[in-house]
């Protein structure tokens, strides 16, 4: 026990590496953070784009078929 109370034990035994155990995890929890931010950034761009996509398809379809229609009833 009085080795654990000793400062000159305390600190290079036991604080040293609890310090580098507690930074290791701590960078490691900051890259899975960017990983996952970056993942939900890609994946709402995409939804996104998607949407855009689907947007402008509709646009076109209803144009179409209003262009469509007019030609008849001129016809």
């Amino acid at each position: 026990m009085r080795l654990v109370s000793n400062p000159l034990i305390f600190v290079p035994i036991i604080l040293v590496p609890l310090a580098i155990i507690l930074i290791a995890n701590l960078v490691k929890t900051v890259s899975y953070a960017r990983k996952i931010a970056k993942d939900e950034e890609e994946a709402a761009i995409k939804e996104a784009i998607q949407y855009i996509r689907e947007k402008n398809l509709r646009e076109t379809g209803d144009t179409t078929e209003s262009n469509e229609n007019s030609e008849r009833k001129s016809e």
